[in-house]
This record gives structure tokens, sequence and C-alpha cells, in this order.
């Protein structure tokens, strides 16, 4: 702990009873609250109770947080077994609460060869190298190669491009099949690139296209379903809305009466009259949905005022209550015609991918691989079938206590292969001795950044509620635990934070569980500086472009805002840096500060070209890793 940071009494005892390792605990972190510590200080504890290190099993995001945690917790153990007595006994009793004795001082100098020492070593590793430890263990009952291999992402990618050269060689050589209107179909709704990015996105979320066994779905049965969500039949025409709205029109109550006031309004209310009569003459353009919209609906789909009246004008009684009802009608055959749309072009998305992930399925079989998707289906498959329950308890009896961490960018499969763990230490099943079995629950729904693989940051209190019910149905201990004080930021950082949040349309997007407004957030870093000051949004010069034939040679550039607040930084940069100081008085060097973009595009280009410009030295495109850099 840094000289002058205050933990609060509250935070130090969440801390140590997220630790505990007597008990299951769901930890709800913020950024910055010291998530990682606690996750390292639990496995330390474990480890210190008595758990074999083979029995823990610690589930992470990435390769690299997992090698982290591991390197973390290597550290310590390494630095017990030769530490001083008088500074073991210090450590020990700081992370477990009590002095311990001369058997745990004993105990803890040996951990460190034990966990070397223990066959396949400490079990903290992604979900992905856990199902394929799983798979391996039983590829027979998962129904997966013996031999497999994970495929990485360049031998994905390649089977991917391989399996759209294959579906456009059976378009070019059946011009009128099923594969190649549906190829039609979408490239006439969108512009090349449009095109390639919804195929890409689509085969990058082809979990979606699969079904549980990580098989592709059969198109016709995705086309029924969408159409049942979308609330048509699957093979309602566009044709049929057309003409059922032709006949609506033909028996609609009051419309002769409305078309003969409209006729006597204004020279709007007379155009719409006259399609009206159109209309009932099957004189219109052979649509007539889209002839009817044309004047009488605005682009929001609300009525033409110049048609309904405003003030004296506006229609009243029965003839208000027709216009409403033809505008019923309109929108009703318009949201058809919609989901017809939509049905058909899912539906050829559908076909097409589907196509295509037969084609990848059949590749990675033939060279023996599962991709990531793959490990987690055959899994999840596998540990809920009946049959392979005597692998669940062949895993159950290598494995105390489960701790999971990031559980906020957790999609429903994975949580599915966590619960059927979860579920024997609730159920009861190999009896562990006088230690509860665990699991150890950390995240923060609003760091969620995994959307796109299938995480659902809404259910991350959904599944704490559930867990928490089922341990406490076992009878043992379950607590819910949230970290709110920052390690990290200054007070200014967290206020700021918190004003911005206290918004409720603001507070909508980090509120999940129904409060009304996201927790305060405290800091320890009580007396360190701190400053957000907020630049108002930069305008593209308005007005036309001068001429360039006729415009000053000294005339004022037209600037866009990107242009203006690149030069706006670099303006303040290099004030600073002729100064020697910043705007609040402190001590300033170039080195000092960090620009972050969202990513690398025209403004990243114009700000470095302007402070280049301004003389205030930059590193440009230069990567650096922010972890080691001082």
């Amino acid at each position: 702990m840094k000289p002058g940071w205050i933990v609060p009494p509250l935070t130090q005892q969440n801390q140590a009873l997220a630790a505990d390792p007597r008990l299951s605990a769901w930890v709800s972190a913020n950024a910055g609250s010291g998530k990682t510590y606690v996750l390292v200080n639990r496995v330390l504890r474990l480890l210190l109770d008595g758990v074999a290190p083979g029995r823990l099993l610690c589930i992470t995001y990435t390769k690299a947080a997992a090698a982290n945690m591991a390197n973390r917790v290597f550290a310590a153990l390494s630095a017990w077994a030769t530490l001083p007595e008088a500074e073991l006994d210090t450590v020990l009793t700081r992370l477990t609460g009590k002095p311990p004795s001369r058997d745990s001082l004993a105990a803890a100098r040996r951990l460190f060869a034990q966990a070397l020492e223990t066959p396949g070593g400490l079990k903290i590793e992604t979900i992905h190298a856990f199902c394929t430890r799983v798979l391996q263990s039983a590829p027979f009952e998962a129904n997966v190669p013996p031999r497999f291999e994970v495929a990485d992402d360049l031998a994905q990618a390649e089977m991917l491009r391989e399996a759209r050269r294959e579906l456009l060689r059976a378009v070019a050589a059946d011009p009128e099949g099923a594969e190649a209107q549906a190829l039609d179909l979408l490239a006439r709704q969108a512009a090349q690139d449009t095109f390639d990015a919804m195929m890409q996105e689509a085969l990058r979320q082809r979990s979606l296209f699969n079904d549980a066994e990580g098989r592709a779905r059969d198109a016709g049965e995705m086309r029924e379903g969408i159409a049942a969500v979308l609330g048509i039949a699957p093979d309602l025409s566009a044709e049929t809305v057309r003409q059922d709205f032709r006949r609506d029109l033909a028996g609609m109550p009051g419309l002769a009466a409305l078309i003969e006031a409209l006729e006597a309004g204004s020279p709007t209310r007379q155009g719409f009259a006259a399609t009206l009569r159109a209309l009932r003459a099957r004189a219109d353009d052979g649509d007539p949905v889209s002839f009817c919209r044309k004047g009488f609906l605005t682009e929001a789909g609300s009525v033409n005022s110049n048609i309904s009246g405003r003030g004296k004008s506006a229609f009243e009684g029965a003839l208000a209550d027709t216009l409403e009802d033809l505008a019923a009608r309109l929108h009703q055959a318009i949201d058809r015609l919609n989901a017809i749309a939509i049905r058909d072009r899912s539906h050829a998305l559908a076909l097409l991918v589907t196509r295509m992930l037969a084609s990848y399925q059949r590749q990675k079989s033939e060279r023996s691989l599962l991709d990531y998707d793959d490990l987690i289906a055959r899994t999840r498959s596998l540990l809920t079938r009946v049959e392979a329950a005597w692998v669940l308890y062949k895993l159950d009896a290598g494995i105390d206590h489960i701790l999971l961490d990031e559980a906020q960018d957790t999609s429903d499969a994975q949580w599915a292969i966590l619960r059927q763990l979860a579920d024997e230490f609730s159920a009861g099943g190999r009896e562990a001795g006088p230690r509860p079995r665990t699991v150890f629950v950390v995240g923060d729904e609003k760091q969620s950044i995994y959307g796109f693989q299938g995480a659902a940051p809404a259910a991350f209190n959904t599944q704490r509620r559930q867990l928490g019910q089922r341990i406490r149905e076992a009878e043992q201990r379950f607590e819910a635990i949230s970290l709110n004080t920052s390690f990290r930021s200054a007070p200014d950082i967290m206020q700021a934070v918190d004003a911005v949040f206290a918004l409720p349309e603001h507070a909508r997007g980090l509120v999940f569980d129904g409060s009304e407004r996201p927790e305060i957030h405290d800091t320890v870093r009580r007396s360190d500086p701190g400053c957000v000051d907020l630049w108002p949004l930069c305008a593209n010069d308005s007005g036309e472009p001068p001429d360039a034939w006729t415009t000053p040679v000294d005339a004022p550039e037209r600037r866009s805002g990107t242009a203006k607040l690149a030069q706006r930084i670099a303006a303040t940069l290099a004030s600073w840096t002729r100064r020697g100081v910043d705007d609040l008085g402190q001590p300033f060097a170039p080195g000092d500060v960090m620009i972050l973009l969202r990513q690398r595009g025209a403004l990243f280009e114009t700000i470095v070209k302007a402070l280049k410009d301004a003389g205030v030295p930059v590193t440009g495109r230069d990567r650096l890793t922010l972890a080691t850099h001082p």
C-alpha cells in the first residue's frame, strides 16, 4: 500500500470476505478496484487452507490474463519460500487476518514446490483450454477426433475463404439455383463493401447459424423461425399483401365520403383524392401500398398534416376516423411488407452462410480440427448427456474449487458448462472432507466488450441470483460482494464519472439489475491531483466551399472539425511545453501526455501532423506496452 492511500474499512472487509476459502462468493468489481488482487488472494488462501493445487480450476477470459494471474500466484509462493520468518508472519497475517502457527508457516514455504510438482500444475486457463482438456479426456463420448487440434485464427480464416470460393463456384455452375438467387437478392440490396461486411459479420457470428452440436442449421427451418418471430407465414408473398390492401380499400366504409371531402380542399388534399380514386379504379402503378403512401405519410410514418389539416381545416368526426382507419390499414400493409423483406433477406443470408459453414465443417473434419465454438458446443453437449455422467464425475473428482474471472464476458453456452460443474458442488457429489467446495465469480457487467462473441452483460445478475439460490439450498454459505473503491484513479476522475452517469438517460447504459442509478465510486487516492477538462465540440466550418478562382490566397482556410480539434490539442501542448507547466501549474513535459483514440483514422493522422507542425515531440505511430511504459 502506497503512502497517502486510505482504504475504507468496508473495502478491506469485502476484500477479506471475497478471499475467504470457506465460502462461495460473487464479486461485482468496478474497474481498478483490485479484482485481480482479490482473485489471487483467494487462490493463495485456498492453498494455505490445505487445498491441493491440482483441485483448483481458475477460468480466465484470455491467455494473457491467465499468464498474468499464474505469474502473480507463483511470485507470491516463491517469495514465501525464502522470506525471513518475521516478514512471512506479517505477510500471512495481513492475508488471512490472523497470526499463522508454526505449522502454517512451514506449510506456506512448501507451497511453491508443491505447485511446481503438481501434475499439470495450477489449472489457471481460459475456458477454451479447459474445454480442450475435457474433450481430449473423452473423445469418443464427445464425438470428436481422438487427436484433434484446435484451429487457430489463421487456419479458420483460410478455411472460411475456401468455403466462400466453393460457394461462388456453385453459383457460377448453377445460375438459377437457390444459392444464386439468394446471392442476387442480397447483392441488389447492398453495395459491394456493405455486402462483404455483412457476410464477414455473419461468419464471425457463425454460432448463430449452428445448432447446439455446432452443426450448420437448416436454412429452411431458420426461415420458418424468422417468419414466426415476425408474425407472418413462411410463404406469405408481397403480392398477396398488396392485393389484400387493394381489397381493403375497395370495401372500406366511409372512403367515398373522405374522397369527396378531400376534393373540396387544398391542392394537396385534391392530389391525394386523385390517388385514392386511382387506387379504387386499379389505375395505380401496380403497387397500391407505395402508391397510397406517396404524399399521405411522412418519412417518420405520420399522416401528412396538409392532408389531415390543422386548426379549423382539420377533419373531424367520421372523416377523421376514416382517415385514421386508412392510415392504420396502410401501416399494417407496410409492416407486413417490411416483415417479408426481412424474412427473405434473412433467409438468403442464412442459406449462403449455412452453405459456407457446411464446407467449413467438412474442412475441419478432414483435418481433425475444432474451432473455439466447437470446443464450447461439444463440451456443453458432453456434460449434459446422461451417458457422459462418468466424464463429469471424472472431472468433478479432480475439482474442489472453481474460480471464474471476467464473468461479464461469459456467454450463455459457457455459463451452461460452468453450471454443470457448479451444480455438482451444490448437489453434494463426492465428499471433499471438512472443507466446503466453493465457487468464486468476479466481474463487472459495465466492462463487457465481447457481446459479438455471445457475452450477455444483462445476464450477469441473473446468473448471480441463480448460483446463490442453488448454493444456499445446499445449505452452504454464499456472499454477493461489491467492490467500488478504485485503486487506480484520482477523486476528480471518479467524481466526473459519477456526474455523467447520474443522469437517468446515461445510467440506463450501466444499470442491469433494476437500480435507478449506478453506484457512487470511491478511491483510495484521496490526495492525488486530478482534472477533467471538457472541451466543446469542434464543428465543421459552415457555408459553401470557397471558389478557388476568386477567393484571395490569404483568405482563412475553411476547416473541418477534425482539423480544428487537432490544432487545438497541438496549440495547448505546445504552450505547456514552452512554459514547462500545465494550466494547473504542475511541471510538464511532452512525455507526460497520452492521447487515446478509438481507432487510427483520420483524426489520428491529423493530430500527429498538427503536433509535429507545432514542434511538440510525438511518438506518432509507435506502439507501446502500457503495463511496462514508465
